[in-house]
């Protein structure tokens, strides 16, 4: 999309390819860097590359295989994890204070206080640590709440268009997709296949299968 004048808002049909040329012959890239609404990619108007090392030779990537390291578990992690579960037990606050505090002397964020340390505090210093690393669904289904947050929701995204007047890309939030999505509180459990159940008479099913 392009804004001209002001006022005229263009939608752009192919973004792979997505430009358009001024009257003075200018030529403007329409969508951002990473491009956006692209059927093979993601619809948010860019791409996370968080701990991924961008200038690796293109040599390297081959199809389906990549020299690049992935990081599936970090030592912050562990510290939330820990504050996590003393928060949640009412013990070893200090503990959970001194690790939390750590995460945040290294991104030079303000220290917090033993005040602070309530169980939503230390989730949402969870959420942000962590984020763009896959955690957010499987905590959500771990502290019982997806339920509640996934309820009929509706995922948005940016995405960015070219203002000329102003000679910037400005990010304009949209819904990522048509869908709403939902999260059923059987979803919190695995159905016990019946042919185990049949193996041992005192195992039962899980509930909301019966």
């Amino acid at each position: 999309m392009i804004i001209e004048d002001g006022s005229k808002k263009e939608n752009a049909t192919n973004y792979e390819e997505a430009v358009y040329t001024a009257n003075d012959g200018q030529v403007y890239h329409i969508v951002g860097k990473s491009g956006s609404g692209n059927y093979s990619g993601n619809m948010t108007g860019f791409f996370m590359r968080k701990y991924l090392n961008e200038n690796m030779p293109q040599s390297e990537v081959i199809e389906n295989y990549s020299e690049q390291h992935w990081i599936e578990f970090r030592y912050a992690e562990a510290l939330l994890n820990g504050a996590e579960a003393a928060v949640e037990m009412g013990q070893h606050l200090d503990d959970a204070l001194l690790w939390i505090n750590d995460i945040r002397s290294r991104a030079n964020i303000k220290q917090l206080s033993l005040s602070d340390l309530t169980v939503d505090k230390v989730r949402h210093e969870r959420r942000i640590e962590l984020a763009f690393e896959n955690h957010t669904y499987w905590d959500l289904r771990r502290w019982r709440i997806a339920d509640k947050e996934i309820e009929t929701k509706q995922y948005t995204g940016l995405c960015p268009y070219f203002d000329i007047n102003k000679q910037k890309y400005i990010f304009e939030e949209v819904a990522a997709n048509k869908y709403y999505y939902t999260f059923d509180v059987k979803m919190y459990y695995e159905r016990i296949p019946d042919g185990e159940i049949a193996k041992n008479e005192k195992l039962k099913q899980n509930p909301y299968y019966n």
